[in-house]
């Protein structure tokens, strides 16, 4: 996967400002919330972001990276990506026969898979 922002048609942008000890935090969620990962690409001399990624189920997935160009300010970039090959049953926020429960102080949450 190859990341690029641009700071004009033509002109990849190439000075990033590193936030949270790392210049890119990459967030890759599948569109249910089945899946999950949190990655930091390294930045290679021609600007781009550059991270070998191997999805782990077809379907539909969210990528939300955060950058901060130099003079810019931090900036979430997305995009919506559709993976094919095998998917998995699909992950369901809403009440089932199997459930796994966290409570913490007065929150308590549920997760099942349908």
């Amino acid at each position: 996967m190859t990341l690029r922002q641009r700071e004009k048609p033509k002109q990849v942008f190439k000075d990033f400002v590193v936030q949270h000890e790392k210049q890119m935090h990459l967030l890759i969620v599948r569109s249910d919330l089945g899946t999950f990962s949190h990655e930091h690409p390294p930045i290679s001399p021609d600007g781009s972001f550059r991270l070998p990624y191997t999805f782990p189920t077809a379907r539909e997935f969210h990528l939300f990276g955060e950058v901060a160009p130099k003079g810019a300010g931090s900036q979430v970039l997305m995009a919506q990506l559709k993976v094919s090959g095998k998917g998995e049953p699909v992950f369901n926020l809403s009440g089932s026969e199997r459930k796994t429960k966290s409570e913490t102080g007065d929150a308590t949450v549920e997760f099942s898979r349908m």
